[in-house]
């Protein structure tokens, strides 16, 4: 659309006051830039859509030398307020830019890193044999903590940690899980975790699906449990967070009577060790080394340590149970 404040001055010449003020900024906005190209091309669009431009000042003057610009003050002046309005109703709509209809009247500034992965203990994920999506895992993992605090046989836990992602699947689970077993116990007693075919979950065939989900949930329980006798009084577990490396180490000391646990912290946080009848808790405000001592009772106990990262958007605990055959 045509500026309808220059209809009386000719296009040639609208462009020529175009071309001096371009090499005269004085009265812009701060911040424009006049040199730009497409900038100059933009601002010839104001005074004419679409016009077919060729900027020559000297032949303008040569046709009339009474149109000198330089001896048209008003002329001149008038135009840097037509630029002045054009660019600072440009500089205002860009600073108030359509809102979605769920922002407030001021833009919301979103943090760094939406949409990110909220719970710290995914990331173990990376260590596990069998790949499942994050939301699968992360509710086998929620399984397996309340589960590992019970008595059942890790084999009737595993298929209980799974059941509820196939519902009416229980013949197949257990003839799976007999199957699985034999070989899981060996891989864990010699050590050796040779990780499976990489498989895309979403897309595997249910049976393939019922077996990583079962191998994930064996390997969990075993990671979630510290068995400690008077053969072994010492167990390590390691767990990767998103903060780093989590360490526990389990000591029982027999002739102490004493539960000794050790939590080396990727950052800060808080270790909870509950028994039977005591409890104890210890913090960190950075990444450290936590010590926390039960006394123990004859006959086997089960405690429970929880572990909490001081960052934000920590769901739940890391809960490991830690059982003391005395």
């Amino acid at each position: 659309m045509m500026n309808r404040d220059l209809d009386g001055i000719p296009r040639d010449l609208q462009a020529q006051f175009l071309s001096q003020l371009l090499e005269n900024a004085e009265g812009l906005p701060e911040g424009f830039s006049l040199d730009d190209e497409a900038l100059d091309n933009e601002a010839l669009g104001v005074i004419a859509e679409d016009a077919e431009v060729t900027i020559d000042p000297s032949a303008a003057l040569a046709n009339d030398p009474m149109l000198d610009l330089r001896d048209s003050p008003m002329i001149e002046k008038r135009f840097q307020a037509l630029l002045k309005q054009h660019f600072l109703a440009k500089a205002e709509a860009e600073e108030n830019l359509p809102r979605f209809p769920w922002e407030g009247a001021a833009l919301q500034d979103y943090p760094d890193g939406v949409g990110a992965i909220a719970n710290p203990w995914l990331a173990q994920l990376q260590s596990l044999r069998a790949s499942v999506p994050d939301n699968i895992f992360e509710q086998i993992l929620g399984e397996c903590q309340e589960l590992a605090q019970g008595t059942l046989q890790v084999g009737r836990q595993m298929l209980d940690a799974v059941d509820a992602l196939f519902p009416g699947e229980g013949d197949a689970l257990n003839a799976f899980a007999d199957r699985l077993m034999p070989a899981l116990e060996a891989a864990r007693d010699d050590g050796v975790r040779e990780a499976l075919p990489s498989i895309d979950y979403d897309e595997a065939q249910a049976q393939q699906q019922m077996v990583l989900a079962l191998v994930t949930a064996h390997d969990l329980l075993r990671q979630l449990e510290l068995r400690l006798t008077q053969e072994k009084p010492v167990v390590e577990r390691q767990w990767l967070t998103s903060e780093g490396l989590l360490e526990v180490r389990g000591e029982w000391r027999p002739g102490a009577d004493a539960l000794v646990v050790q939590v080396e912290m990727p950052c800060g946080g808080r270790a909870d060790l509950q028994g039977d009848r005591t409890s104890t808790q210890c913090s960190c405000e950075g990444d450290g080394q936590l010590e926390l001592l039960l006394p123990t009772l004859p006959g086997e106990q089960v405690h429970t340590l929880s572990i909490r990262l001081a960052t934000e958007a920590t769901p739940t605990p890391l809960t490991f149970t830690i059982r003391v055959m005395g």
